[in-house]
């Protein structure tokens, strides 16, 4: 039975994604008024799944998310995806911490296995990963060609930085200067809406305070189920396997070193306009 007390409103639906949800709320009562709705784990967007829902025209409003970011001093940051906080119980963790004017902190070990996550997965396209370190320590401005981006902005990158006239995308960063060696610091991901030049930010606080999230229910979206696809890594890899084949059957061995990494890139480009 839901709580009436936690309530999300309904503000529209985007197609092949869901039925869109927004809550004002701390990130506990936001997990469980989303989840009042029948939103699943991780409760709150991504931020592709934000800029779909600002591509569709639903809102531009900004948005608390499900990426975390996770720092240690003198190296660079990592996101990761799902956030350990995406539930009601963990978020009151985060929650307390930022009241107190602190980050959460974890054992520098949950920093350690993410970056080898991280490294595993270097060989998958950056909308694929789960796991991914910024390539710069500190703030800085990402560009749609960005490894970083594309993490963060998955198959939208290209049209929602051409659709908000973005030429880059300012990220805050999370420092880990103040803290001991042997901690991490654990934060979330905001994301400004195009007003505010869609700004990214890992280093806030104030997810014990009311402020806006959208979590979206999945299973409203029309085809949802039907259009699950490939990954672009397994496109990418099945384009290379298949390409030296096809060219030495038709007699042009020769043209692999000159076309296949070409065409390897166009396909991938046009897959992430669709």
């Amino acid at each position: 039975m839901k709580n009436p007390e936690y309530q999300a409103t309904q503000v529209g639906e985007v197609k092949d994604l869901g039925m869109v949800y927004q809550v004002n709320f701390s990130l506990s009562d936001s997990i469980t008024a989303l989840a009042n709705e029948g939103i699943i784990h991780p409760y709150l967007v991504t931020p592709e799944e934000t800029a779909r829902i600002r591509l569709a025209g639903v809102s531009n409003d900004w948005t608390r998310t499900c990426i975390s970011p996770v720092a240690v001093k003198g190296e660079n940051t990592i996101l990761s995806k799902p956030s350990v906080f995406m539930d009601a119980n963990l978020a009151v963790i985060a929650e307390t911490a930022h009241k107190n004017g602190q980050y959460p902190t974890l054992p520098r070990e949950f920093y350690e296995a993410l970056k080898q996550q991280a490294i595993t997965q270097e060989s998958l396209e950056p909308e694929d990963r789960t796991v991914h370190a910024l390539s710069i320590n500190g703030d800085y401005d990402l560009t749609p060609e960005m490894d970083d981006a594309r993490f963060i902005l998955g198959k939208t990158t290209q049209e929602y930085f051409k659709r908000f006239n973005h030429k880059q995308i300012k990220l805050y960063d999370l420092s880990a200067d103040d803290l001991s060696e042997d901690k991490c610091a654990v934060n979330y991901l905001w994301f400004y809406g195009p007003e505010g030049d869609s700004d990214l930010g890992c280093r806030y606080r104030l997810l014990h305070d009311l402020n806006g999230a959208f979590g979206v229910l999945k299973q409203s979206a029309e085809g949802a189920l039907q259009n699950s696809g490939y990954t672009l890594s397994k496109v990418s890899d099945a384009v290379s396997q298949a390409l030296p084949d096809v060219l030495t059957e038709v007699g042009l061995p020769a043209g692999i070193d000159l076309v296949g990494n070409t065409l390897e890139k166009r396909v991938l480009e046009k897959l992430r306009k669709q």
